[in-house]
């Protein structure tokens, strides 16, 4: 068995040299590992690449990508909420405060108990790795199907949705097998809301 590689053994400007062979999720990824290590990648900053950082405010998930857009990684903000439970689930510490986190290919999923304090501290997290370029949008471009129900005259009557009441319905994740599709769910007093999002 191979033991593992002490990279932050090596001499700085070699270990720059590393950081800059890494994709933008991986070094995003990297950076959640340790304080140490993420210390390291906001130091070589000036060195790394420069990144588009569209942000989605109306559902506040990031997407950073290359100034070719050949490199793309998504970080969605989730509200963490107590009947989540995925045995892919890691915690880390981003800005301080500690985060679940699940990690796909090509993003990863966050969960806070505060939704725009996470959106917030993400970014706060970015600037300090990488140049970034900020634009906005109020619309989600990885959303192909969305679902939006509105009344004054909505009744909690105990009705189940997928085996739930709309309590345990709120802030539901449900995904293909596959990894390729899944559906976000949002309820309140008078709304019920789904969107459908694709990875593909």
């Amino acid at each position: 068995m191979s033991s593992p590689f002490p990279l932050l053994r090596l001499p700085r400007l070699v270990l720059f040299d590393v950081f800059k062979l890494l994709s933008i999720g991986e070094k995003i990824k990297l950076s959640l590992c340790s304080k140490k290590i993420s210390t390291q990648i906001n130091n070589c900053r000036l060195y790394s690449q420069k990144v588009m950082v569209s942000l989605d405010m109306l559902y506040q998930g990031i997407r950073v990508y290359s100034e070719n857009n050949n490199d793309r990684f998504g970080i969605f903000n989730r509200y963490n909420s107590a009947t989540i439970n995925n045995p892919d689930m890691q915690q880390y510490q981003i800005e301080g405060r500690t985060v679940l986190v699940i990690s796909f290919p090509r993003r990863i999923e966050t969960f806070w108990k505060n939704h725009q304090e996470g959106f917030l501290s993400v970014i706060q997290h970015l600037l300090k790795m990488f140049q970034c370029k900020i634009s906005t949008s109020y619309k989600n471009e990885f959303i192909i199907e969305y679902l939006y129900v509105k009344t004054q005259n909505y009744t909690n009557d105990g009705a189940m949705i997928l085996g739930m009441n709309l309590m345990e319905l709120r802030g539901q994740v449900i995904q293909t097998d596959n990894g390729s599709k899944k559906a976000t769910f949002r309820t309140d007093s008078r709304s019920i809301e789904m969107s459908v999002t694709s990875f593909v």
